[in-house]
């Protein structure tokens, strides 16, 4: 066999996804991290962070009963504003982080952590936003 087509068999060759390992005669299937769904995983952690920043601004300003979420009223009478805040916000992105691991074995996991992003943005972020720029920016 010449050089070239040798070269030319060994160019052919690529790397499946996933990628298999074969030992002792087991294959074993090995996925490769999706970055696409990380970037959304961060996205998320930022809406977090930015979300709870925008709570803490809000119920300061406009008092416990401006929060829409009753379970977080709730914890926020047990712990504090802040507390109460940064807890949820940590065990959310706790949550983000197991499901971003987990989307590559369920298939529907990306799309809904999409609509997760959207509805966050729409009923979360938004109104905050609005209310505290209306506040301080009089309008």
């Amino acid at each position: 066999m010449s050089n070239l087509a040798l070269q030319h068999e060994i160019a052919d060759v690529r790397s499946p996804h996933p990628l298999f390992v074969i030992e002792g005669g087991k294959s074993e299937s090995f996925t490769r991290p999706d970055y696409g769904i990380w970037a959304l995983g961060a996205l998320l952690i930022v809406a977090q962070i930015l979300d709870g920043a925008l709570t803490i601004g809000g119920v300061s300003t406009y008092g416990i009963a401006a929060e829409g979420n009753p379970m977080l009223r709730s914890l926020m009478g047990l712990l504090g504003l802040t507390p109460a805040v940064v807890v949820t916000k940590i065990a959310c992105s706790a949550l983000i982080v197991l499901l971003c691991s987990q989307a590559h074995s369920i298939s529907w996991l990306p799309r809904a952590l999409k609509g997760i992003l959207g509805v966050y943005a729409i009923l979360a972020v938004i109104p905050w936003s609005v209310m505290l720029a209306s506040e301080y920016l009089s309008f």
